[in-house]
């Protein structure tokens, strides 16, 4: 038996350097941060096909990270945002920049931080400046003189200093602070680009965790220079930033869901709960569809819209509840997976869900669209559906029950340029996968493993011969 997966790990070695030779795409292709039970040791890995690689191991960042591609001039990057910052001198987020055709993920590129911005939430590029906004206000020293009690948000901005170097610009012009209601502390949760205005999304809430009272979003319009130009009040209440497709843009408008109050840990529920649309020209809100109506046609199921994503004409809709939770008992619930056209999401309560996935323990939510499948984060695991998703589709899953993510789903994003290089090392990781868990149930002792290296050797020239 062990002959027979060496023989697919050799297989997989000519295939690789075929693939080196003829550059065949790879089939999907996701970035994604993974976590141990304790939400610590977080490594950064990668989808390929159906087969899964870390990248990296232990990068830092034990309670948040967020995925960010981006174009630097026409070369693609993409950022992974690591909170807390392990410098207790410095508490800004480490923001990694990675190049995602890379073989080498061992170091990053380029690593930014900024005083002012702690728990990134969100970052988008605009003119060649990163702009980045915390969903927490730093303890950093000199911000004491700006928000004694620390219950502002902020949005900063980088420059691109040339290169791969960018430096946090002026920190006192090239600085947007947003104070909360009175007796509410703000919390920055998203950011969005469009016409050369920059518009950032902050919740405001009051009283203690778990019980927190919010109040309506705000949107507030910025220029490049990040000064204030318009700002409106929402309908929602807390919109997480944190969770993949809380919110997505359709050039000039933002749709958004929001939970409508506190995230419940139990099977409470708040009617509140929302998808709107914004038009960021205009800075005017419309609510689409809301909890409450979503239970005037579905009494059984309560309703809390927590991502929506776009796919041509096509939304995309997730909603998750908690189930009732005993004393002692695991925690469970539902997510479901609505589809509809993007111009009849005001009639989404008459429409029936395309999925429903069961899910207990944890409780990771989401969903984003790659243009050729929908991925979905449900609990634990990960589920991905070819585009269209309708009632018959078979989802292939990531997490227990499926593939190993190597650890519970933190980050999730749709990496387009994964695809080209990955395809090569997806050649090379699916049978090493292979051996790997054939030696973990036997337990194989690989003396053979240096073999394959050197009939790759032999071949790779060959292939890029043929190449050149």
């Amino acid at each position: 038996m062990h002959c027979k997966a060496m023989k697919r790990w050799l297989s997989g070695m000519l295939l690789f350097a075929l693939v080196l030779a003829f550059g065949a795409p790879a089939s999907a292709h996701l970035l994604y941060t993974v976590q141990d039970n304790n939400y610590t040791s977080t490594s950064v890995g990668k989808v390929v096909g159906n087969t899964t690689t870390i990248l990296a191991n232990n990068v830092g960042g034990n309670w948040g990270q967020v995925i960010f591609p981006f174009k630097r001039g026409t070369a693609d990057r993409v950022a992974v945002t690591l909170y807390p910052n392990t410098n207790p001198y410095y508490p800004g987020d480490e923001v990694r920049i990675y190049n995602p055709a890379s073989f080498n993920w061992s170091s990053p590129e380029s690593t930014i931080t900024h005083a002012r911005l702690k728990n990134v939430r969100a970052l988008v590029f605009m003119g060649g400046h990163p702009y980045g906004i915390g969903y927490d206000c730093t303890p950093f020293a000199f911000a004491y003189s700006e928000d004694p009690v620390r219950k502002s948000a902020k949005v900063a901005r980088w420059n691109h200093m040339g290169g791969t170097s960018y430096w946090p610009d002026n920190l006192y012009t090239h600085l947007f602070q947003y104070e909360a209601p009175s007796g509410y502390t703000a919390n920055g949760e998203g950011l969005a680009t469009h016409d050369s205005f920059v518009y950032a999304l902050f919740t405001s809430h009051t009283g203690n965790y778990p019980n927190f009272v919010y109040s309506p979003n705000k949107l507030v319009k910025l220029n490049a220079e990040l000064g204030q130009v318009g700002a409106i009040d929402l309908n929602g209440k807390n919109t997480d930033g944190g969770i993949p497709g809380a919110y997505c843009q359709d050039s000039g408008t933002l749709y958004l869901t929001s939970w409508g109050g506190n995230q419940p840990a139990s099977s409470n529920w708040h009617p509140e709960s929302r998808v709107e649309k914004v038009n960021l020209s205009g800075m005017s809100t419309q609510t689409l569809v809301t909890g409450q109506q979503m239970r005037n046609s579905d009494a059984m199921w309560k309703h809390h819209f927590t991502a929506i994503t776009l796919h041509g004409n096509t939304a995309y809709v997730q909603a998750s509840t908690w189930n009732q939770i005993g004393p002692g008992a695991t925690p469970s619930g539902e997510v479901r997976v609505y589809s509809c056209s993007i111009s009849s999401l005001n009639t989404l309560s008459q429409t029936l869900p395309v999925k429903t996935i069961p899910i207990t323990g944890a409780w990771r939510l989401g969903m984003v669209q790659d243009g050729t499948y929908l991925w979905v984060a449900a609990g634990d695991s990960l589920y991905r559906y070819a585009l269209p998703v309708t009632a018959s589709s078979v989802a292939t899953v990531f997490g227990p029950g499926g593939t190993s993510l190597y650890g519970n789903i933190s980050a999730f994003a749709a990496i387009p340029s994964l695809r080209g290089v990955s395809a090569a090392q997806a050649a090379m990781d699916e049978p090493v996968q292979t051996m790997a868990a054939k030696d973990e149930k036997d337990g194989g002792s690989g003396c053979d493993a240096g073999f394959g290296w050197l009939l790759l050797l032999a071949v790779v020239p060959v292939a890029l011969r043929r190449r050149g």
